[in-house]
């Protein structure tokens, strides 16, 4: 029972980590839309293609769902894609706030980005 305990509690510490973790291996990435369900963020608000969806994910962080919810602001304003990541095909999102979400078969995953305003967001 014990070793049963230390794993379970070993595998949601590692679930908890934060730091230089990043999502690998990635290519094909492709935008399929933006989107908003909020009146005060519009899709064009959102600049982001191809490109500016790769630097995303080469500077963006794995998280936790606790690390966003405590240090950014989720906004329902976003970008939306696929991507193919070792191999599998993924779907993403990324919020005009920094924090994105990759699917890949039902495994999802955060990822988050302090510095990609310059990425993100349309400039004025």
């Amino acid at each position: 029972m014990r070793p049963i305990i230390g794993l379970m509690l070993a595998a949601l510490l590692m679930s908890c980590a934060t730091g230089t973790a990043r999502i690998s291996g990635v290519s094909d990435i492709a935008v399929t839309g933006v989107r908003s369900t909020e009146k005060s963020c519009k899709p064009s608000d959102v600049a982001i293609d191809s490109g500016r969806a790769a630097a995303y994910f080469r500077r963006a962080q794995l998280v936790d769902f606790r690390t966003i919810h405590d240090q950014y602001d989720w906004v329902e304003c976003y970008a939306e894609g696929s991507l193919v990541e070792k191999g599998r095909t993924c779907s993403w999102k990324i919020q005009a706030g920094g924090v994105g979400i990759v699917d890949c078969a039902g495994e999802t995953r955060y990822v988050a980005c302090r510095h990609c305003d310059d990425l993100l967001l349309r400039r004025p």
